[in-house]
């Protein structure tokens, strides 16, 4: 019998060429403040929350400069060949992001994606400059993350015992993912991660490689 997969993919660094997330507090924060956020994030000494506070508290950006930023981001040249391969195998595809699902959905409509489900934390404008994030996912939080990816895989599971897990990502937000998932395409800091905790996983650069290996392992056609 053809097993069924479902897909999990990171989105900033995976599906988006760039982490949009990152630079949005690159052009309209304090750069020195939010390195420092993030730098003690990656440490560990803080979480996801605590610095997204921290850099949205040294943001001002408007409704209308995170639409253009959202709009000159650009994806994976091979997502949306990959995206339809896996929708012809009616293999379901979740974006699970610990970015934010405001630029998500503004560069998905970018691009004519609109049926792709999306769980992310967000962002919520104060005034016309004035930002803070919003936890969706937070009370299920594992200490690290704001919106846990190994949780959602695992409620995922529960519901569809039968359905094989790929997980796509790059990046210290994927590691619980990447612990729960059946197969993991990584690179960048989730493929050192992997190594580290001994995980298997593929590496990839880019989508047309997880088509590739997805095509040997016959996933796809």
């Amino acid at each position: 019998m053809e097993k069924n997969w479902h897909i999990f993919s990171d989105f900033d660094g995976t599906i988006a060429m760039n982490d949009v997330g990152a630079q949005l507090f690159i052009n309209y924060g304090d750069q020195e403040k939010c390195r420092t956020a993030v730098d003690d994030w990656m440490v560990g000494s803080i979480s996801s929350c605590e610095m997204y506070r921290r850099e949205c508290a040294t943001a001002a950006v408007t409704t209308e400069q995170l639409i253009e930023l959202a709009h000159q981001q650009k994806i994976d040249p091979y997502f949306l060949e990959f995206y339809q391969l896996c929708s012809r195998k009616k293999y379901d595809t979740t974006i699970l992001s610990d970015g934010f699902e405001i630029y998500i959905h503004y560069i998905l409509e970018k691009y004519n994606i609109s049926n792709l489900e999306v769980r992310a934390n967000d962002i919520r404008f104060l005034n016309g400059t004035q930002i803070t994030p919003v936890f969706p996912y937070n009370e299920h939080s594992c200490g690290r993350c704001a919106n846990c990816k190994g949780y959602h895989i695992r409620q995922f599971r529960k519901k569809h015992p039968q359905t094989q897990v790929i997980l796509i990502g790059d990046g210290f937000s994927d590691r619980c993912g990447a612990e729960e998932a059946d197969i993991v395409f990584a690179k960048d800091d989730l493929l050192q991660y992997c190594q580290n905790q001994n995980l298997t996983y593929t590496s990839f650069e880019n989508f047309a490689d997880v088509i590739e290996s997805c095509k040997k392992l016959r996933i796809l056609d």
